[in-house]
């Protein structure tokens, strides 16, 4: 955790009112709804492209967002309106397990959205520490081939997945299960 006087001297790379930390399917919703209501709004993600998993993992399958056995949706918004945009578009079909989609197409779909909303997109950028005064995280400091800087936020959105921004802020984290701190172990979907 770092101090606004202790990044002075780093550049600043954005000062916009939401910082999204992390591109995947959290961040991708985080950042859309906030440009889409009017919020400058950037999203730093380490890989080259949205979607985390989904694309960078080379995933390929959406939950089909509904409970099992009723057929009765549960999830709809950004989630349900990217799978329905796959399958309009051609790039992907339902099944009675989800959405099949292929990767490549949900990148230019994601980045199309992105555009229409003008969320402001920076790649192959990482966390390093978040910037906290008086309580309240004002700034994220980040890492890319332009170096050290900073990001300065009204508010962030940690959609790292592993809670890196609020446990560099200084909030009360736990790992895994209680009895252990053993974590659930990875999925064994791959594509060859």
């Amino acid at each position: 955790m770092l101090t606004s006087p202790q990044v002075t001297n780093l550049p600043v790379a954005a000062d916009v009112d939401v910082l999204v930390v992390g591109g995947g399917p959290a961040g991708v919703g985080a950042g859309l709804a906030a440009a889409r209501r009017g919020a400058r709004t950037l999203v730093i993600e380490q890989f080259n492209c949205l979607g985390g998993v989904a694309t960078a993992g080379g995933h390929g399958h959406i939950s089909k967002y509904d409970e099992e056995g009723t057929g009765r949706q549960i999830v709809r918004g950004i989630a349900h309106e990217i799978a329905a945009r796959l399958v309009a578009d051609g790039f992907g079909h339902r099944s009675s397990h989800g959405v099949w989609f292929e990767v490549e197409r949900l990148k230019l779909i994601l980045e199309r959205l992105a555009g229409a909303a003008k969320l402001q997109l920076l790649y192959h950028t990482f966390f390093c520490d978040s910037v906290v005064d008086e309580g309240q995280i004002t700034g994220a400091v980040i890492q890319n081939k332009n170096g050290r800087q900073l990001v300065r936020a009204k508010r962030i959105i940690d959609c790292t997945g592993d809670g890196d921004v609020g446990c560099h802020a200084g909030c009360p984290w736990e790992m895994g299960r209680a009895s252990d701190h053993r974590c659930q172990p990875v999925t064994l979907m791959f594509t060859i």
